[in-house]
């Protein structure tokens, strides 16, 4: 890969639109760079593997605080990523290596949850520790509890800034709104969010993965998740939201209330789908249509107890689930099983005891060597 094509892949990053193949790429890119000038090992880093996560915890920093800061065209986000690929120099590095020696640790972005603040600041947010949530400026905004991150209505934020929380593999998290509306977040997902919506503002969010949204009511302020290029609108509603980026379709299922869906990004009422309780609406990204059927909705919130219920799904589609959950890598090897079907559910099964319920049904060749799997 030359530089024009990292420029545009990093332009693709920038606005959350790479897939998990364009990214390796992207990480090809930064290992063959530091392979040839010998940067990790110059800076004293235990190995490129090390140095690879403090490169993008880095990068995501710095495109968090421009994107946040100064919302220009696209043209812009190309400029931006072509000063990305160039800061990748020694002296760049160098100085990026000095803040890190003065943090004295690499935030671990793949195995913790982490809150983005607006700053381009990382947080290291424990599901099982309490506190005072504070902005980029030390102001109480809210309160970090067991499991869950509340944002005040009541906080003294008077301008809209965006936050970015992630959740890794193997775990969930649960967020409050400064509204009160409360949304579940899935393992691999991450959601961009107002610190305090605004008087007179569409209350606005951006989702990655897979969500359950108990939206408070607000006639006067729509409440939009806007996801990989589709956009659903209400008013005070439940629903759940999956849209990670290598899924096919953008599944939307109502539990509650009434949801408006737009094939893109530009709200349109005319065009708009309108969505009922016990229904799901696929949007499939590839044919840019969208189908509406009615489903059992507990089959896809059951994630929220920390159930997985699999009904009638193929089987490369039920592994990516399991890798999601677990936080395991699997590699399958027996692409002949891709295509089986398989209905089952689990709770409480380690992936284990998963695996060797899988084979009572289809037998399946597999071996688990720490936290990867492989299918023969």
């Amino acid at each position: 890969m030359d530089i024009e094509q990292a420029k545009e892949l990093f332009a693709k990053y920038i606005n959350d639109e790479c897939s998990e193949n364009e990214i390796q790429l992207l990480d090809s890119f930064l290992d063959s760079y530091q392979e040839k000038q010998k940067i990790w090992l110059n800076l004293n880093f235990a190995n490129k593997e090390e140095f690879n996560k403090y490169m993008w915890s880095k990068i995501e920093n710095q495109i968090l605080e421009k994107k946040i800061k100064r919302r220009n065209s696209l043209r812009n986000y190309f400029k931006y990523a072509a000063i990305l690929i160039i800061a990748i120099g020694f002296l760049g590095l160098l100085h990026q290596w000095l803040d890190f020696k003065n943090n004295k640790k690499i935030i671990d972005s793949e195995n913790n949850i982490t809150l983005l603040h607006e700053n381009g600041n990382i947080e290291i947010i424990n599901e099982n520790m309490s506190g005072e949530l504070l902005d980029s400026n030390g102001d109480l905004v809210g309160n970090k509890e067991k499991g869950i991150l509340v944002y005040h209505k009541d906080s003294d934020v008077n301008k809209l800034i965006y936050n970015k929380i992630k959740v890794p593999y193997g775990k969930r998290y649960k967020i409050q709104l400064s509204d009160g509306t409360e949304i579940n977040l899935n393992a691999g997902t991450s959601l961009k969010y107002p610190v305090k919506f605004l008087k007179g503002k569409t209350r606005l969010v951006y989702l990655n993965g897979e969500a359950y949204f108990n939206v408070t009511k607000d006639r006067k302020h729509p409440f939009v998740v806007n996801s990989n290029g589709i956009e659903v609108r209400v008013l005070g509603t439940k629903f759940n939201v999956t849209s990670y980026l290598e899924d096919d379709n953008i599944n939307t299922i109502l539990e509650e209330g009434l949801v408006r869906i737009n094939g893109n990004t530009h709200y349109d009422v005319k065009t708009s789908t309108i969505l009922n309780p016990g229904f799901k609406a696929a949007w499939n990204k590839k044919e840019k249509a969208i189908s509406i059927e009615k489903v059992d909705v507990k089959t896809y919130t059951s994630w929220i107890q920390g159930k997985i219920i699999f009904k009638q799904e193929s089987f490369n589609k039920i592994l990516k689930k399991l890798e999601r959950h677990y936080n395991v890598k699997i590699v399958n090897n027996n692409k002949s099983l891709d295509k089986e079907i398989i209905t089952a559910s689990f709770d409480i099964e380690t992936i284990d005891q998963v695996l060797k319920a899988i084979n009572e049904i289809h037998p399946i060749n597999y071996k688990i060597v720490k936290n990867k799997i492989i299918i023969n």
